[in-house]
């Protein structure tokens, strides 16, 4: 065994870790029982990243963008129709939920996420009560009323009744406070962006939609202005006969004039008294700064476009120089040019951790974190890697932050050839690569493909002092491989008693089985996950069955892992 292992069971003895083990036991019971909701209450709280609460909160957000597109042109007299009732009786519906949801998900401050239900109400009592309150409670009331003289049967045709509707409606229009909502929502949007090309793209129709929306509100303002007039006063709507005009043609005439405020464009819709020319004088005011901001960001993303693509077209052209410079053979000039195309493609897409330089200010403890749960999805497919997560998530997360690399690979790369010593141990994130072998005493060669989230290979690298390679491993295309080096995985796990015992215990079997007589015509350097249990030892297949989870006995793929154990003397 390597040595970090050897080393520290010689040292401590196995009776001082038993009792090593069973106080670590207690002490993540202790943990767990301290993180753990203590009573009903707080078993209700979800934490804020939860896909159930971020799909509520953009249905909420749906809701508000309707608010801030139909609230506006009730300036237009628009009558009520079956599609604005619903919507008027869901968002009463949602919003008055969302006091209750508000209260039953946590927040982070800081840095750090808060989960007491005493804090959350605090929190939300100093926020968003009062708005909530001052926009609903009118709603409710104009339901109650609604409500009583649909059941006396008469209609609100008095002045006083259709004034009381009208403040209910102004009221209303308080939902528009909730835009203030709308920015976290953006942010999450952009959060889900994990390509620069998309992210720009999106801050460009992210522009375009923001002046649509203020041309929207300043269209339904400069139809508002001339409607608080008395019917003697000359206005736009009375002077360009639009008195008798439906809320449709209205609305873009008046949204017409809003964009040629914008832009040079002229039409001949214009003020008819002071107030109109107050109004319009403020929108080009306005329209000098904003217009001017929205045309800057757009050219500017646009630019960032164009220098993206003069980047690559400079770097493939310098490549190509090179090679022509070079005499370098046209096969692998192909091979090269087919490669680092989808190596540029691929780091477009997605970035690695090297180049992410505000990762440096992450502590070493979510460092680790970030790198396990970047790497541990791939590695789980195997059993051992799968107990050590879920047993115990701090090794796992020592052993992605030390142990483990990211390969590339080109298509037509050998990884490894037959009598190689091995040095690491392989799984596949992406990609295909094929093994081919000549197995003992056979004239033909056997050829095996090697599958992300199926196979790992040479796993008996990290249990034997030396492994050679049985067979031929190449890439059929360009893949990326996660390599765990054995001497930082041995390190790893000898830090923490508890997974050192199950280690060595693991690794004694593993060897056992490895080296047993009838696997000789059945070596190689895969091993698969999925395969059937008669193809595991007994005593290998039960160890590793009782490491897992008890919820997860018997639902697990069982291990299989095959090779040829070089001589330990």
């Amino acid at each position: 065994l390597p040595s970090p292992l050897t080393r520290l069971q010689t040292l401590h003895g196995m009776d001082h870790l038993d009792s090593l083990t069973t106080s670590i036991t207690s002490s993540c019971e202790l943990i767990e029982t301290v993180q753990s909701p203590r009573n009903f209450v707080q078993r209700l709280v979800a934490h804020p990243g939860n896909r159930t609460r971020l799909a509520w909160d953009l249905f909420g957000g749906a809701l508000i963008i309707y608010d801030m597109l139909a609230i506006p042109t009730w300036v237009f007299a628009v009558p009520e129709s079956v599609l604005s009732k619903a919507m008027e009786t869901i968002s009463v519906v949602f919003w008055t939920l969302n006091i209750f949801a508000t209260l039953t998900v946590g927040y982070t401050y800081k840095g750090v996420t808060i989960m007491e239900p005493k804090f959350i109400a605090m929190r939300y009592l100093k926020t968003w009560f009062v708005v909530d309150m001052f926009v609903l409670l009118p709603e409710y009331i104009e339901i109650a009323y609604k409500g009583t003289a649909v059941s006396t049967d008469s209609e609100p045709t008095s002045a006083g009744s259709i004034r009381l509707l009208r403040i209910f409606r102004l009221f209303k229009a308080m939902r528009l406070l909730r835009l203030f909502k709308l920015r976290w929502l953006l942010q999450l949007i952009e959060d889900l962006l994990d390509s620069e090309f998309a992210s720009i793209v999106a801050n460009i129709i992210k522009m375009i939609v923001l002046l649509l929306i203020v041309n929207h509100f300043i269209a339904c303002g400069w139809w508002l202005i001339s409607v608080s007039y008395q019917p003697e006063v000359d206005t736009w709507i009375k002077v360009h006969d639009f008195d008798d005009a439906t809320w449709q043609y209205a609305y873009t005439t008046s949204f017409h004039w809003s964009l040629t405020q914008f832009t040079p464009a002229s039409m001949h819709i214009q003020p008819q008294n002071f107030g109109e020319r107050l109004y319009a004088v403020g929108v080009v005011v306005f329209a000098l700064v904003g217009f001017s901001y929205v045309v800057g960001s757009i050219t500017g993303s646009l630019t960032q476009l164009r220098a993206m693509k003069e980047e690559a077209a400079k770097q493939f052209w310098q490549l190509r120089r090179y090679l022509r410079k070079n005499q370098v053979p046209l096969l692998l000039s192909l091979r090269i040019n087919r490669y680092l195309e989808h190596a540029w493609q691929q780091q477009a897409r997605a970035s690695d951790h090297s180049r992410v330089t505000i990762l440096a200010m992450l502590s070493e403890q979510l460092q680790s974190e970030l790198q396990s749960a970047v790497t541990v999805p791939h590695l789980e497919i195997h059993p051992l890697f799968h107990y050590i997560s879920k047993v115990c998530p701090v090794t796992m997360q020592r052993l992605a932050a030390s142990a483990m690399s990211k390969m590339p690979v080109a298509a037509n790369d050998s990884i490894f050839l037959p009598g190689e010593k091995a040095t690491h141990v392989y799984f596949m994130s992406e990609g295909r690569l094929a093994y081919i072998q000549r197995p003992v005493g056979q004239e033909e060669s056997k050829k095996e493909h090697v599958d992300a989230g199926e196979h790992w290979i040479a796993e008996p690298v990290l249990w034997v002092r030396s492994w050679m390679h049985l067979g031929l491993m190449v890439a059929l295309r360009e893949c990326d491989i996660l390599r765990v080096d054995p001497v930082p995985f041995a390190a790893s796990i000898a830090r923490s008693p508890a997974m050192l015992k199950m280690a060595r215990e693991y690794a004694f079997k593993f060897v056992e089985w490895l080296n047993a007589k009838e696997r000789a015509l059945t070596q190689s350097d895969i091993a698969q996950g999925r395969r059937c249990l008669e193809d595991v030892p007994a005593t290998l297949a039960g160890f590793v069955e009782q490491g897992l989870p008890e919820e997860a006995r018997g639902t697990y793929p069982r291990f299989i892992g095959r090779g040829n154990a070089m001589s330990r003397g």
